[in-house]
């Protein structure tokens, strides 16, 4: 169990594929534990041999990036994680003109383009990739469909994604969602950051339409209307007695890989509460700055029925062009999804309890009960 455990803390977390000033400015952002040291360590050594990489890729590529233009406004997914994000991101994507942050592109926003550097990183990545992801198995592979806050975060740090590595502390990275109390400095890196990444993105993917799935935008509307006012938004919800219970399994799957801080299961739950909470009233807030034929909102458990609807639904709310050619291609993903296999959750009175009183304001909104799959046990 010792050597079990130490693997566990030296695990290459995410943040290894950062710039070392990345790396430095997180690190900066909490205190890490004595028995995450040999983590921090390694995460710097690997972010050092990247580095060269790195800069060539800079010296290389960046006058091509910054010559590309970004023709079509982009798609912007929302939805507290476990809303079923990850799946209706994924099917868009199957769409030949959907372009994506990758996987690979999404833990390496730095060295993306250089051919060289794809050759030694993703190989490397492909090797320690696990084929299924902690705590939803679902399938993972370096060239999927990825969210883009990780890779936001090794460029530049100002992501409220260091949450994964200083999880005491993540009532301050909030900040890094709304940027209400951060300078103009940090707004104006972070928003020229987003641009560079999503034209790398249309670069490395060949498509025309950015495709975007980042549960972190849910709060950011008013800088992504800023920096694109044109842009489509798709709001996926789900009844948040799941999302509670999803998202806890999920964080206490995926944090034993990325923490530089120790974190108890009450301060998990502590944590998932805070954010929703905090998240879906901004969303809520902010949401009438879309004009309505940018915006459409989609019930997880009607998508989950009848996918290839809701996406023709979506379509044609949002003005998307070539549904018909996406089509064969959505039908031939859902298909295979079929048998993908769930978690099962078993919820406690305690947890039942503090959902309702702190997220009754979601579930009036959405006129959603206590789920029938769901059995409360007295634990």
């Amino acid at each position: 169990m010792a050597i079990k455990n130490y693997r566990t803390q030296i695990a290459l977390p995410a943040i290894a594929a950062g710039s070392l000033p990345a790396i430095w400015r997180t690190v900066h952002q909490g205190k890490t534990d004595k028995n995450f040291w040999p983590r921090l360590g390694l995460s710097f050594l690997v972010s050092g041999l990247a580095e060269p990489f790195r800069i060539y890729e800079r010296l290389r590529y960046n006058k091509t990036v910054a010559a590309k233009k970004i023709e079509h406004a982009p798609v912007f997914i929302l939805g507290h994680w476990r809303s079923g994000t990850t799946y209706l991101h994924n099917l868009i994507c199957k769409d030949p003109q959907m372009a994506y942050v990758t996987t690979y592109h999404g833990t390496f926003p730095e060295i993306v383009l250089s051919q060289l550097g794809k050759l030694i990183f993703k190989n490397f990545m492909r090797f320690a990739l696990p084929s299924k992801r902690q705590g939803d198995n679902v399938q993972m592979d370096a060239d999927f469909p990825q969210e883009e806050e990780f890779g936001l975060a090794n460029i530049h740090a100002y992501s409220f994604y260091n949450f994964w590595y200083f999880p005491l502390e993540s009532k301050n990275f909030y900040d890094f969602i709304d940027f209400k109390n951060v300078d103009n400095e940090v707004l104006s890196i972070w928003q020229n950051t987003y641009i560079q990444l999503i034209k790398k993105a249309l670069i490395n993917t060949q498509g025309n339409i950015f495709a975007s799935k980042n549960p972190v935008n849910t709060g950011r509307i008013p800088q992504l209307l800023k920096l694109f006012p044109n842009a489509k938004f798709i709001h996926i919800y789900r009844n948040p007695y799941n999302v509670f219970l999803s998202a806890r399994k999920f964080i206490k799957a995926m944090i034993p890989s990325l923490q530089f801080q120790n974190i108890s299961d009450a301060q998990i739950e502590t944590h998932i509460t805070q954010t929703y909470t905090q998240l879906m009233q901004q969303y809520f807030a902010d949401k009438a700055l879309v004009s309505a034929n940018n915006l459409i909102e989609v019930r997880f458990e009607d998508f989950e029925k009848q996918p290839v609807n809701t996406m023709q639904k979506v379509y044609e709310h949002l003005q998307l062009p070539n549904f018909k050619t996406a089509l064969p291609h959505f039908n031939k993903y859902v298909k295979v999804q079929k048998k993908y296999q769930k978690n099962k959750h078993q919820i406690s009175a305690k947890q039942a309890a503090l959902v309702a009183n702190n997220w009754q304001f979601a579930l009036d909104k959405w006129q959603y009960q206590f789920p029938d799959n769901l059995i409360i046990k007295q634990f």
